[in-house]
């Protein structure tokens, strides 16, 4: 799964990409992560949402992220199912604008493809609102 976006960030401060180099934060809010544990070094373990043909299931992610002043990059692993699972997340700053891409294999895509793109395209549409809010939690 491919997506790349771009939104405009209105009163973003120039070291917000501390925010989006939090797992608990980028990992809950853009794909539905549950259940963060933030390890040594930006390693992080989570619970990810799917979906299955008779309800919900969670897969276990692992990874770890890399961030400088302008970026933010998720190496992310789905545990279970094989080296081919998992993938990138790249946040990248450039004035106001945001650049979000995700390159993720997942396992089962066609169905899980769904409830990820749900996932994303709340966060796209509540952008402004949810970095508010957070701006306001860390007091920045």
């Amino acid at each position: 799964m491919r997506e790349s976006f771009q939104i405009i960030c209105n009163n973003c401060p120039d070291d917000i990409i501390k925010i989006f180099a939090d797992p608990s934060f980028l990992l809950s809010n853009l794909l539905g992560v549950k259940n963060i544990e933030l390890k040594d070094n930006g390693k992080f373990v989570g619970e990810l949402t799917t979906s299955t043909l008779l309800g919900k299931s969670r897969m276990i992610i692992n990874g770890r992220v890399i961030s400088s002043l302008t970026s933010a990059t998720y190496i992310v692993d789905i545990v279970g199912y094989g080296a081919n699972k998992g993938g990138k997340i790249n946040v990248k700053k450039d004035g106001g604008i945001i650049t979000i891409e995700l390159d993720l294999s997942l396992p089962f895509e066609i169905a899980n493809k769904g409830v990820i793109m749900r996932h994303i395209a709340y966060f796209r549409n509540n952008f402004n609102e949810i970095i508010r809010l957070e701006r306001i939690k860390r007091k920045i």
